[in-house]
Formats: C-alpha cells, sequence, structure tokens
C-alpha cells in the first residue's frame, strides 16, 4: 500500500491479492495475512480515502504450467492519454470590467516550484480535460495581489483564445473584492484552499518613488555598458514599465523595471535589429537598493520582453515569489522569479514545444 503525499490529504492505492488454496498455505502465513488485514483495517482515519480491494482467485500452478514457462510479453500501448495537473493550478488574472475578473491558466504549482502543464500529444483533449475539471461552473479561486488575499472569483464561464500553441481555455466570473481592493486590477490566483493567505496583512496600492526610479536608472546605466548593447540617445527614454513591489510585506522592499530599445511591451516585431529589453529587480538593502536579478534578451537573439505581473506566496515558503508576463515577437508567456540559496534566480519559463507560449 503505497501513500500518496497531496497538499490536503493522503490517498492509499487500490490493492491486489492472490488468494491461495488453504492447503498450500502454511499456518504461520495464515496468522501473518490475518494480521496484515488488521492493521489495514485499524489505519484508517478521517483523512485517509481507501479506494478498494480486488480480490482474485487463482488455482495452484500445475506442472504443465511451471514448465511452460511465462508469458510472452504483451504489446506495448499506445500514446498514453492526457492527465490533470497533481498539484494546483497558479493562474493570472485581470480585472478589466469593474465586476468580473479573468483567470489564465500559468503552471502546476509543485513542492517548491512551479512546472509546465503536462498536455500530452494531444493538447486539445488536454485542455477540454482540464476545463471540465478544474474550471467547472461555481469553482472558487482565491485573488492575491501584493502577496495579499483580496477577494474571491466564482467561474461562471470558459472561453478559448488562440495563441502559438494552440487553443487555450480562459475562465471568468463575478468577483468579491475587499473595500481596500478596489482598485487592483491584476492578481495571481490559486483553488480555494491554496495559497498563503496572509489574510491579516493589508492590501494598499502603491507607485513607485523617486529612489527607485534613480536607481534602476543606474543599474540600467551600467548594465548597457557590462553587455556592450546599442547606446540610446536617453536611457530614460528606455523605460517601459517601473512597479513598486511591497516584498513580504515591506512597503519599499523592492522594485522592478523593464528597460526597452527600439522595442514595446506588446506582441509583435521590435522596430531593428539593435533592439534589446532588460528586467531589472531592485532589492531594498542598507545603503540604498541592490541588484537582484537582471535579464538582458538582445533582439537577435529572440524578443522576450518581460514585465513584473504580480507577487504571491504560490508554493506556501512564507516569501514571496513574483510571476512576470514577457512579450515576444510572436506571443505572450509567463516566467517565475524564485529565491534559491540567498539569490534570485528564473525558477520558471514556459514555452511551447515550437518556442512560443500558451496564453
Amino acid at each position: 500500500l503505497l501513500p500518496f503525499q497531496g497538499p490536503a490529504r493522503r490517498v492509499l492505492h487500490r490493492a491486489s491479492l492472490t488468494y491461495v488454496p488453504k492447503r498450500t498455505v502454511p499456518r504461520s502465513a495464515r496468522r501473518r495475512l490475518a494480521t496484515l488485514v488488521i492493521l489495514l483495517a485499524a489505519t484508517a482515519c478521517d483523512n485517509v480515502e481507501w479506494g478498494g480491494m480486488d480480490v482474485h482467485l487463482d488455482p495452484p500452478e500445475s506442472e504443465a504450467d511451471t514448465l511452460a514457462g511465462p508469458e510472452p510479453a504483451s504489446e506495448p500501448e499506445g500514446p498514453a492519454g492526457p492527465s490533470l495537473p497533481r498539484g494546483p493550478t497558479l493562474f493570472a488574472a485581470t480585472r478589466d470590467d469593474p465586476n468580473r475578473v479573468t483567470l489564465r491558466p500559468v503552471a502546476e504549482v509543485g513542492p517548491d516550484t512551479l512546472s509546465s502543464l503536462a498536455r500530452g500529444d494531444d493538447p486539445a483533449a488536454f485542455w477540454q480535460l482540464f476545463t471540465d475539471s478544474v474550471l467547472q461552473p461555481g469553482m472558487p479561486f482565491t485573488l492575491f495581489a501584493e502577496g495579499v488575499r483580496v477577494g474571491t472569483v466564482r467561474v461562471d464561464a470558459v472561453s478559448y483564445e488562440n495563441g502559438r500553441c494552440g487553443s487555450v481555455p480562459v475562465a471568468s466570473g463575478m468577483v468579491e473584492l475587499l473595500p481596500d481592493a478596489a482598485g487592483a486590477t491584476r492578481f495571481v490566483a490559486l483553488p480555494e484552499g491554496f495559497g498563503a493567505p496572509q489574510t491579516s496583512a493589508e492590501f494598499r496600492a502603491q507607485d513607485h518613488d523617486y529612489d527607485q526610479r534613480v536607481a534602476g536608472l543606474g543599474m540600467v546605466t551600467d548594465l548597457i555598458g557590462q553587455v556592450g548593447a546599442a547606446w540610446p540617445q536617453r536611457v530614460l527614454d528606455t523605460r517601459a514599465d517601473m512597479q513598486a513591489i511591497p516584498l513580504d510585506g515591506d512597503r519599499t522592499g523592492a522594485f522592478a523595471g523593464t528597460f526597452l530599445f527600439q522595442d514595446a511591451l506588446r506582441v509583435g516585431p521590435s522596430l531593428t535589429d539593435a533592439a534589446w529589453g532588460i528586467f531589472v529587480l531592485g532589492i531594498a538593502g542598507a545603503n540604498g537598493y541592490d541588484m537582484g536579478f537582471m535579464d538582458y534578451r538582445p533582439v537577435a537573439e529572440g524578443k522576450a520582453a518581460p514585465r513584473f505581473f504580480e507577487q504571491g506566496d504560490w508554493d506556501e515558503d512564507g516569501r514571496a515569489e513574483l510571476l512576470l508576463e514577457v512579450f515576444g515577437e510572436e506571443a505572450r508567456w509567463w516566467a517565475a522569479l524564485d529565491r534559491r540559496d540567498g539569490r534570485w534566480v528564473r525558477s520558471f519559463e514556459t514555452r511551447c514545444r515550437s518556442g512560443g507560449d500558451g496564453s
């Protein structure tokens, strides 16, 4: 019997026992078998789900069966069908309407990382199974903004968006938000019951300040010289996005900035082959802001312009992770930053097999 360690309960897998006629089983073995059955029954509890037992009655092997040898191997089965993610699914959520929120699937949440949603050999079949199982009408999802739980959305409609990876489900529903979060428009979402709640924290929309803007420009100026990128006429003109991040509850704990040369934060080609994008994450230190993470991508290697989307402690380790939205020439996709051994690293980035995205 193999226990499955899931996030909410333990599930005992189905067991198969073979019965042998009484005359061939020693008395000591029968006692051990009886003890095993008693122990299995005694382990039942509220958080254990018994999957049942299959019992087969097989006669003892005859001499002819023994001499015949093992049965020939069966023919290999065909490709495996689609299977649902084992863990909860992380969604990126946007509020374009005052009363409705749209959910787009990002990745499967594991114990300490994100992983791409398993699509199998038939993406259309996987997304249909995913929609039928995960996006049922009335299914509640918890919304997080700035690392704080701010509301709930219940699915009441599902449509499909066409992307480079084919058609992907997009769910929407009526939203219930805390009064303080009435102005929030971007969220990370998890099925109800998952994610660090942080219900005691207060949501407060925050904009970047002067010190963060100066620190961001200084970081990018240094990086342009270090990587040998084309120099703009003014570095300030390359700032395409700047957002303050109240990291782990610290109101001025971090900021994220996207700087683009001859490009824009949208799906589409860059203006020139010399275009580039730089993403910086500044972390508050003893003497200002330190470089926590940087990502330089010249368009010559393929457009990939990231911006900070939202944060949330989706792996419930007590520290926030960051979700990024990445814009390419033909599609957009998702990436995530996490802390490993005291450093910020790109812990996840989802792409299609052909190099694009599924959202």
